[in-house]
């Protein structure tokens, strides 16, 4: 018994060591598996002149027919030129960096270049093939690459005027707003004393919306929007609100005075507005529209009608920032104004310092980080049309004119008045609409767009 023990112990042993064995031999071949491929695992490109260059990936494709693609997925700045030779840096699979080699065609002749790891490269001609070797220089794989150096081939800074639609009659008027509304375009037009309320998915095709409860000397051009509501104000100094929708508006009576303008909405305090109690004008603010807090009385150089009101935050703060328009005496305005409570607002600057004139009817816009004034015509008696684009980065405190690559094409019709929008994603820009400067009303849209926004981004 004890025999019979020993010996199937002896064997369980034996079949033991024969695993151990199986296993390390298996683990040996792995070892030795030859590495001796020659595909590139890592590509840059690095030169003092261009800063650009050594931030910029390179990504590498081991199979377009057979043979490798290396290429920048973000393109170079436009303008990139390559006047002097750059320095190299890759590595293969086998972890070295010394048996790349480069050959290109000069004029019909083969030309043949060693390229070791920080090697000096004329790239200058943006497509080069080059040739990688395998560890043990077997040439059946060779792994052939084309570099490719993409560059902006279009300013992305540069603005692009593109007229999108024309013959729209409802545009032919000096009364017109355009707004965002639920992720739809409306626009509100008033001609011969109606107003008419016009709606577009994509600001190409415009159908007739209904329209009730607007009476007939509601101040368009200064309706307001925000959220799902609507104002608007009556010439009178009543308050129309819509609540859901842009088809039906009901009047918001107040116990007491008129409210001369609405100035936009803070979610802080509601909505702010002009308000006039007897002869004097004062600010104010409301969230439940009927009980107003009030507070400053209106300067005499603040804007009353044709506003253009802007609501960004600061601070995590909500303000509300108004450009130019017109003042009670009737005299247009170049001034900035910002507030975060509507009650006391700040003059930001009077443009003095800046290139800005006194404009009637400019085109004021939000897009892209800037505040943009757009024409315009300066006061009589010298009516002189306004040809720059202004813009102000740091909240209408400063302004400058802008270069020439963001100048207008010769085909756009200089206008005053257009009625002005932006889309929801912040992309485009348009003109409605407008009065050029033989007074003719205009029955087109005009989108704009800086370039970089059209440029595909990755994930």
């Amino acid at each position: 018994m004890m025999l019979l023990l020993k010996k199937r112990q002896f064997i369980l042993l034996f079949g033991l060591l024969l695993v151990c064995l199986s296993a390390c031999l298996r683990d040996n071949e792995l070892d030795n598996y030859p590495m001796n491929d020659a595909e590139i695992l890592f590509f840059s490109l690095s030169s003092d002149s261009i800063p650009a260059l050594t931030s910029t990936i390179f990504t590498i494709n081991q199979n377009v027919n057979g043979d490798g693609f290396i290429y920048n997925r973000d393109s170079l700045p436009f303008g990139t030129v390559f006047e002097h030779k750059v320095t190299v840096s890759y590595s293969n699979d086998y972890g070295t960096n010394s048996m790349q080699h480069l050959y290109k065609t000069e004029s019909g002749n083969d030309t043949i270049v060693w390229v070791s790891g920080s090697d000096s490269l004329d790239i200058s001609p943006l497509e080069l093939t080059f040739r990688s070797f395998p560890y043990d220089n077997d040439t059946t794989r060779i792994k052939k690459y084309t570099l490719k150096i993409n560059i902006h081939q279009i300013d992305p800074d540069s603005i692009q005027y593109i007229k999108i639609v024309d013959n729209l009659d409802f545009l032919k008027t000096e009364e017109l707003k355009a707004v965002i509304f639920n992720d739809k375009y409306y626009v509100f037009s008033k001609e011969s004393g109606a107003v008419e309320l016009f709606s577009s998915n994509d600001v190409v095709s415009w159908q007739t919306e209904s329209l009730t409860g607007l009476p007939a000397n509601t101040v368009v051009r200064d309706i307001q929007i925000y959220g799902n509501k609507g104002y608007a104000v009556t010439e009178d100094g009543k308050l129309f609100v819509a609540d859901g929708n842009l088809n039906n508006w009901t009047e918001q009576p107040q116990s007491k005075g008129q409210i001369l303008n609405v100035l936009g909405y803070l979610e802080t305090v509601g909505l702010c507005a002009v308000l006039q109690r007897d002869d004097i004008l004062i600010f104010g603010h409301t969230k439940n529209l009927a009980d107003w807090e009030t507070g400053y009385a209106v300067p005499d150089n603040f804007p009353v009608r044709d506003i253009y009101t802007f609501n960004r935050e600061y601070m995590n703060k909500g303000t509300l920032t108004v450009i130019g328009g017109i003042s009670a005496n009737n005299t247009p305005l170049k001034t900035v104004w910002s507030t975060q409570d509507g009650l006391y607002w700040a003059h930001l600057n009077t443009i003095a310092t800046g290139p800005i004139y006194s404009l009637i009817r400019p085109n004021i816009y939000d897009y892209d980080g800037k505040f943009m004034i757009i024409n315009g015509v300066t006061l009589p008696p010298d009516n002189i049309w306004r040809e720059p684009l202004y813009t102000s980065v740091d909240g209408g405190v400063t302004w400058n004119i802008e270069t020439e690559k963001e100048q207008r094409y010769k085909i756009y019709t200089e206008r005053k008045g257009a009625a002005s929008l932006v889309s929801s994603d912040g992309k485009y820009g348009y003109f409605l609409g407008g009065q050029d400067k033989n007074g003719n009303y205009l029955s087109e849209i005009w989108k704009f767009f800086i370039n970089k926004m059209e440029f595909p981004k990755d994930e």
